[in-house]
């Protein structure tokens, strides 16, 4: 449905590893997309993780379909 309608897809992943003991399952859904080529985008928090509360960071990744698209973005 997500390729069907061309909707963009935003992940935030704050909690990778967290919510289920194990990141790969916690990254499936975005991993599946991905190598579909459906265009989205991802946003890691590391502040958790790294336990850098006081700091701000963090990552935003983005899957293009083609060249001309990530010579855009």
């Amino acid at each position: 449905m997500i390729k069907k309608k061309k909707h963009y897809v935003f992940f935030d992943s704050a909690y990778q590893g967290f919510a289920s003991n194990d990141y790969k399952d916690d990254t499936w859904s975005l991993k599946t997309l991905a190598s579909e080529y459906v265009r989205c985008q991802l946003a890691q928090s590391f502040s958790k993780n790294f336990g850098l509360y006081g700091e701000r960071t963090g990552t935003l990744s983005i899957v293009c379909t083609n060249s001309e698209e990530k010579t855009i973005i």
